[in-house]
């Protein structure tokens, strides 16, 4: 587990820096051609301040289980705002708020679910993106014998998705695929599908 986690911080480690040197690189050849200053001038003119830089994302978590135990029921809301390094590259902030329920016989189950994280996105072809994040997670016991009890952890997530909007502005939706290198429960698999949508992505 150790060597997963030091492959995968390097590898962010990595796009991170090539996305830096990218950046630089379209700076410094701004002067090269009259073509090329102009496209540099248009995405990187800061007259729209910090903000044009922003896009943001969400998802409405909701999930419902059944299994010879009982059944459960989450529903939540995960909020995320990048920042644009340059067109290929982003990062920010992510955090997450579910309230879970357990349906069982005696006293039904209740949690709450919250993380704040960090992520790391690069525009890999058209509308295909790799993804990466690292996030705190924690649950508190709402009801039962444990009440108010706290449980925490971290994850670390790679993947990719899909993002339906083309180019900078506007709505769009998108679908993504995840392994958690961190998961350390042998009953559930390491694997997060998460639907969305983003705006100005």
């Amino acid at each position: 587990m150790k060597k997963a986690i030091k492959l995968t911080t390097l590898i962010l480690a990595c796009v991170l820096f090539v996305g830096l040197q990218y950046a630089d690189a379209q700076r410094r050849g701004e002067g090269k051609s009259e073509t090329k200053e102009e496209d540099d001038t248009d995405y990187f003119d800061e007259s729209g301040g910090f903000a044009h830089r922003l896009w943001y994302g969400g998802m409405l978590n909701f999930q419902l289980q059944g299994s010879n135990q009982g059944n459960a029921l989450l529903m939540g809301i995960s909020p995320m705002v990048g920042f644009k390094i340059n067109d290929i590259f982003s990062i920010g902030p992510r955090a997450q708020l579910d309230y879970l329920v357990y349906y069982q016989p005696g006293p039904n189950q209740k949690f709450l679910l919250w993380g704040l994280g960090v992520f790391g996105r690069a525009k890999v072809y058209n509308r295909i993106f790799a993804h990466s994040e690292y996030a705190f997670e924690a649950v508190t016991y709402l009801s039962g014998e444990d009440d108010q009890r706290l449980e925490s952890g971290t994850n670390f997530f790679l993947g990719g998705g899909y993002n339906s909007a083309v180019g900078a502005g506007g709505f769009g939706y998108e679908i993504l695929i995840l392994y958690n290198f961190l998961e350390d429960d042998d009953f559930d698999i390491p694997i997060e599908y998460r639907v969305g949508f983003t705006y100005n992505f």
